[in-house]
């Protein structure tokens, strides 16, 4: 047979096969776009926990000490969570919160009462970004530092190693716990 008809045929043949073949990947690839957005989405379930990290603090005279930052994460449901931190800064200042957050995209977002008289004529917002291996603070204009930090301590831009999450093994007393119960209440209110 000649060469030429040979080539030919083959072209064609191997388009006839490449075509199902290619809009099969098409399907494969359009079929997967939703969980590969959802891969960054946040599942309270994914990072419920205690994260901890032990570090030497100092103060302005020179002394060293021994600090704790903690974040606990309870699932609550699919959509929210209890989240508590206390973070320490340079000479012994410290954050700390106990809210309720709610799921939003990839991040647990807490946002206070229009009427919260902690941050008069402000709304405090803030994130916990889930990013593959940390998670993330946000304070959006620093308004949460305002009234829960001291003067060196704030949230904005903190991170938090997942690796070192844990089973949160004392949860019969977070949950008799008052900061468990009043953001739990919190949460509720109108």
């Amino acid at each position: 047979m000649n060469t030429f008809i040979e080539a030919v045929t083959m072209r064609r043949a191997s388009r006839v096969c490449a075509a199902p073949i290619k809009w099969l990947g098409r399907a494969v690839a359009i079929a997967l776009l939703p969980m590969m957005f959802a891969a960054n989405a946040c599942d309270p379930a994914d990072i419920a926990g205690v994260y901890k990290h032990r570090y030497t603090n100092s103060s302005v005279t020179g002394e060293t000490f021994e600090v704790e930052d903690v974040l606990e994460i309870v699932r609550l449901s699919s959509s929210s969570a209890y989240v508590k931190t206390r973070l320490n800064f340079y000479n012994g200042h410290m954050c700390g919160f106990a809210v309720v957050a709610d799921v939003e995209d990839d991040a647990l977002v807490y946002r206070s009462k229009p009427d919260d008289p902690m941050y008069p004529g402000q709304r405090c917002t803030l994130k916990v970004k889930v990013a593959s291996s940390e998670l993330v603070f946000e304070d959006q204009d620093q308004i949460c530092r305002q009234a829960s930090c001291g003067t060196r301590g704030g949230y904005d831009g903190v991170t938090i190693d997942r690796k070192t999450r844990r089973p949160i093994r004392y949860m019969k007393l977070l949950i008799d716990s008052a900061d468990y119960n009043d953001a739990l209440a919190e949460h509720a209110r109108p």
